[in-house]
């Protein structure tokens, strides 16, 4: 929580830029301890379910609302370490904003795994190939 360990980057500029960023953040995943990977699977099967949970519910309310009620606890921790970590930096954070990324957040973290991990991405101008091992 030192106020040195604060890194300032220039955010992306279009939609592509960030989602390229996403993708090869995402795809370095398979190179990680097993741990980590189990730890990273978790997460991405919770977000899943969520995601998976409130589709479904579209034909069976009860999925939607454990769909509802796994998105409203992501969001909900999610507020508390932004809203916590804002208020230390004194970095202003406007709710607004934080709930539209919460809304994106699950569907772009789910595809940028599997889009980075299985098809690369695109990186100074340059495709980068998934690094799977085949």
């Amino acid at each position: 929580m030192s106020q040195d360990a604060l890194v300032h980057t220039t955010a992306s500029t279009t939609w592509k830029e960030m989602w390229e960023q996403r993708k090869r953040w995402a795809s370095k995943c398979i190179a990680y301890q097993p741990k980590q990977i189990v730890f990273l699977s978790t997460i991405f099967l919770y977000y899943a379910s969520i995601l998976v949970s409130l589709l479904l519910g579209i034909f069976n309310p009860i999925l939607f609302y454990w769909g509802l009620s796994g998105w409203l606890c992501k969001t909900l921790s999610d507020w508390t370490v932004m809203k916590t970590g804002s208020q230390r930096f004194r970095i202003p954070l406007k709710f607004t904003w934080f709930l539209s990324a919460a809304v994106l957040h699950i569907p772009l973290i789910l595809g940028a795994v599997i889009a980075g991990s299985l098809f690369g991405f695109s990186w100074k101008g340059q495709q980068v190939k998934s690094q799977i091992p085949e």
